[in-house]
């Protein structure tokens, strides 16, 4: 903890972010994006929710897509169905995510205060000094300005590759014809590639501030809370969220990446294109992430529950074994003395087997794993299923039929 600090430049501004005063540490969404500008316009200037975003994103791709594909006739098998997932399905979902993803953040630590979750400092261990400093460093450290420029760099390094390295590669008149096309559709994916950077980076750091949080400080769990989660339950929103957002993200990578969608795609070495490296890599960073993201949101909550229990029971199994020490019968015991110990050590284990099946050790969401792991996977399958040719002729002939085009 200790190179965790709060850099002067980072310090909450008097605006709209102000940090509340000691004794109020509520939280707004707005905290969590004041040093990324589009998001800032977008929500605080524009007054526009997650909704509106996501039909801006709508409405935007099918200009680009659709309008500018029809004006470059580029309505070929893989274009119409990459660009009808993209227009309708991935890129929507991205743009609600996106900016629900601060809002999220705010309900997270907002509802651990709520329901008093959060108990006083560990001695033992290094860390904030209170909770009022925990959420200054929270701030600071999910609204970052370095955030911003690694989104930024990000998108300049997609620009050149595809400009510098995708671009030579393509030598047909055709698509020498449409390349103002591609730079359009760059235009494009570079606004949902700093949008999903930025928004999985807040993720990621609102994951590891968790884990400070439930380190630095006692939790104090309620075994009988309405959630199911001994009052840890929030936490299973920020998993959907984190699930959705890596799913739709995973989808994002095979539909704006031309190898995946493609009945030539091989991951053989000898066939691997310059595009398929593209997507190959994407698939490293997806596959690192999802599996962080499902398994955080569940060990923090899980070893918090765990402790709580160990120390309702601590001190049962200490006074059972004191009683078995203590209180051996001797061979001239009477029966009411035998009773009167035996009837002590069955209460003891009476009492210690209620607190065992009354306090959870895992979120109630744990029993959801396989479909939330079945959730993640998708992408992987989809592309699987997308790489057989028949599955392929299949989805064309359906979207041709709908946009009545004839086959290519």
């Amino acid at each position: 903890m200790d190179a965790i600090e709060m850099p002067a430049e980072e310090q909450p501004s008097k605006g709209t972010a102000t940090l509340p005063d000691a004794d109020n540490t509520h939280l707004d969404s707005s905290f969590f994006y004041q040093k990324d500008p589009p998001f800032v316009l977008l929500a605080d200037r524009l007054h526009l929710n997650e909704f509106a975003v996501a039909g801006i994103a709508i409405v935007t791709s099918v200009l680009v897509l659709f309008g500018l594909g029809a004006f470059f006739s580029v309505f070929d098998t893989n274009y119409i169905i990459r660009s009808s997932l993209q227009t309708f399905i991935v890129f929507p979902l991205l743009a609600y995510f996106c900016m629900r993803i601060p809002q999220e953040i705010a309900t997270l630590f907002n509802t651990f205060v709520e329901h008093k979750v959060i108990g006083e400092q560990r001695t033992d261990r290094t860390g904030p000094a209170s909770y009022e400093d925990f959420v200054e460093l929270l701030i600071a450290w999910v609204d970052r300005s370095w955030w911003t420029l690694i989104a930024l760099g990000i998108v300049i390094i997609f620009w050149l590759y595809r400009l510098l390295v995708i671009e030579p590669t393509l030598t047909s008149p055709v698509e020498h014809a449409q390349f103002w096309l591609r730079i359009a559709i760059l235009a494009l994916y570079s606004i949902m590639i700093y949008s999903v950077a930025l928004a999985a980076l807040r993720l990621v750091v609102t994951l590891i501030f968790t884990n400070i949080l439930f380190r630095s400080f006692k939790i104090v769990v309620n075994p009988l809370h309405p959630d199911g989660s001994a009052g840890l339950g929030v936490m299973a929103r920020m998993l959907g969220i984190s699930v959705g957002f890596i799913t739709t993200m995973g989808a994002a990578a095979i539909v704006m990446n031309a190898a995946f969608l493609s009945p030539t795609f091989s991951i053989t070495v000898s066939s691997i294109s310059v595009a398929s490296w593209e997507a190959i890599g994407v698939s490293i960073l997806y596959l690192a992430l999802a599996p962080t993201l499902l398994v955080g949101w569940l060990l923090a909550p899980h070893d918090a529950m765990q402790e709580a229990l160990n120390e309702a029971l601590q001190p049962l199994a200490d006074q059972f074994q004191s009683t078995i020490t203590a209180d051996q019968p001797s061979s001239n015991a009477s029966a009411d003395e035998i009773k009167k110990g035996t009837d002590r050590l069955s209460e003891l284990k009476r009492r210690y087997d209620l607190l065992q099946d009354t306090f959870p050790v895992w979120p109630a969401q744990i029993n959801q794993i396989r479909r939330l792991v079945a959730t993640i996977s998708l992408p992987a399958v989809i592309t699987f299923l997308l790489s057989l040719p028949q599955t392929y002729k299949a989805i064309y002939e359906f979207v041709a039929s709908v946009f009545q085009i004839g086959g290519h």
